[in-house]
Formats: C-alpha cells, sequence, structure tokens
C-alpha cells in the first residue's frame, strides 16, 4: 500500500546492512557499541556492516549520528550528504520533561526530533509527543513497585553498552540480575560498574553467569542463580 509519498521508518540490523547496496535518504546512527561478535568475525566487520547505511547517500541526502561516539563519528563521515551530529547537552538544553528514565534516552529523542524537524514536523509536535511517551517493552519498562522497590524490565539491553545505560538511569541502590547469552562481547567494563557502591547486589543467570562471576572475583556482594525465576526470587 506504499506510495511515492509515503514514509518508511525502518530499523536495520547489521545483518540486514551487510550486503545492502543502497542506503536511506535519511539514516539515523544512535551510539554504537560492541555487538554481534558471536556472528561477525571482528567488530572491524560489525562497523563494516553498519556503515552501509550511508555508504552510498547521494549528497541530497542527510544522516544524523551521534556526535559523542567515536564509531557512530566514524560512519558519519562515509556519508557524502547533510552531516548532522547530536549530542547529550544539546538534547538536555531543549528542556524536554522526558518520562523515560536515563540521560541516553535524551539524545535519541534528540536524533528522532532532528528527523522530524527535516520532515516539516512543528516543534510543538515534536515537543508534545516526546514528553508523552512512555517508552516500549523491555527496554527499561516499569513493571511495579512492590514494598517501595522499584522493578525495571531491560530485557532488551543485549549487549554492553546498553547494559550500562540501564544501570546508569538510576542514582538510587540497585540490585541488578544480569546474565543471559554472551556473544563475544568483552564484560570487563560491565563487572567494574557491578563493584560500584550504588549496587547493592547483583543476581547472575543464564550462560553468561560464570563469565561474568570470574569478573567479579574477590566481590562478595553478588550470587548465581539457575534461572530468571530463581534470579527474581533472590532479588526480592
Amino acid at each position: 500500500k506504499l506510495s511515492k509519498k509515503s514514509v518508511s521508518i525502518v530499523e536495520l540490523s547489521s545483518f540486514q546492512l551487510q550486503d545492502l547496496k543502497k542506503s536511506p535518504n535519511l539514516a539515523i546512527i544512535l551510539d554504537i557499541y560492541e555487538e554481534h561478535l558471536d556472528k561477525h568475525k571482528s567488530f572491524e566487520e560489525y562497523l563494516s556492516a553498519k556503515s552501509n547505511i550511508v555508504r552510498f547517500q547521494k549528497k541530497s541526502d542527510a544522516v544524523i549520528y551521534a556526535g559523542e561516539n567515536k564509531f557512530s563519528k566514524k560512519l558519519g563521515a562515509f556519508s557524502k550528504g547533510e552531516k548532522m551530529p547530536f549530542t547529550l547537552n544539546k538534547a538536555k538544553a531543549l528542556g524536554y520533561r522526558l518520562k523515560l528514565s536515563g540521560e541516553h534516552n535524551y539524545k535519541n529523542v534528540m536524533a528522532a526530533r532532528l528527523a522530524a524537524k527535516l520532515f516539516g514536523v512543528s516543534e510543538k509536535v515534536i515537543k508534545d509527543v516526546s514528553e508523552s511517551f512512555r517508552g516500549i517493552a523491555h527496554r527499561l519498562e516499569f513493571t511495579r513497585e512492590l514494598k517501595g522497590v522499584r522493578f525495571y524490565n531491560d530485557s532488551k539491553a543485549t549487549n554492553v553498552g546498553s547494559a550500562l545505560a540501564g544501570i546508569n538511569a538510576f542514582k538510587e541502590n540497585k540490585v541488578v540480575i544480569v546474565g543471559g547469552l554472551n556473544k563475544n562481547l568483552n564484560l570487563k567494563p560491565l563487572a567494574r560498574r557491578l563493584r560500584k557502591p550504588d549496587i547493592s547486589f547483583v543476581v547472575l543467570f543464564g550462560k553468561a553467569r560464570d563469565e561474568i562471576s570470574k569478573e567479579l572475583r574477590g566481590f562478595s556482594r553478588f550470587e548465581r542463580v539457575r534461572n530468571l525465576r530463581g534470579a527474581l526470587a533472590l532479588a526480592n
């Protein structure tokens, strides 16, 4: 049902981009971290696949990218079109009152705002939508409050960078449930963050639990469990 006047918004993974020979008129590149290294032979190959989102752009096209992330900047430079970087300070300077937790979401909103502006959307509409948006399932999704404890589901945080962003979204003391499957990523930055004093306890489950526990050697505030049910029971 698409016509020439239709606008399609498409999220493309590195696997979908890898053999692409045409780039979109408008590309958005958010913060980039190590990901999918169980499928890509190296981080360089992963970045090369990602670069196809801008590699074939024309001068009449545009790219919006994270100006403070060196990998996003590197990919943005491949574009022949207009380059539109965004930063956290500029995003926060907008003064939007977001319902979303975490400073990274200010950058996400800024990227969306720049894109909407290119399509002629008014500042009022952008602000109203940004301030009313409550996020999507599994991305720092507030699930419930029980006995003064607020529970958040961040199970879409499938790499170290996104996991760190989720943890850093809250200044309060935290119990962190972490684990799952490691896709050949470097877990040391995550382990260093889990040792910080604002994290009162860490519950490890999934295939990566043993690998993370090795990185937490000498740290006493964690325990391994067999499954998510056990993790939730222990976290309570």
